[in-house]
């Protein structure tokens, strides 16, 4: 594991139970190909989502979070895809 002074080893501890402000974090996302997916994203990172064509990644990052996020932050309209929780919104401005 990367020492915690570190930016990626400050991630790193939040992602294994650090200080829970320091990531967001998505849980049971679950529309077209996504079948109740777990996500834990470290804040003030770069993430970048890879993977093959139609795995779900443009559902999980536009069509969940942005609009959970935007949803929740400036009251968009409109609805993301199916989710059970967001959570780390309350810590973003």
């Amino acid at each position: 594991m990367a020492r915690a002074k570190a930016a990626s080893g400050k991630a790193l501890q939040a992602l294994n139970g650090g200080n829970i402000s320091d990531v967001i974090r998505v849980r049971g996302a679950r529309q077209h190909n996504l079948k109740d997916v777990d996500l834990t994203l470290p804040r003030n990172q770069l993430v970048v989502f890879t993977g093959v064509s139609g795995s779900g990644k443009s559902s999980l990052v536009t069509g969940t979070l942005q609009k959970a996020v935007s949803k929740a932050l400036h009251g968009s309209s409109d609805d993301p895809l199916a989710y059970t929780a967001v959570g780390g919104i309350e810590h973003l401005d």
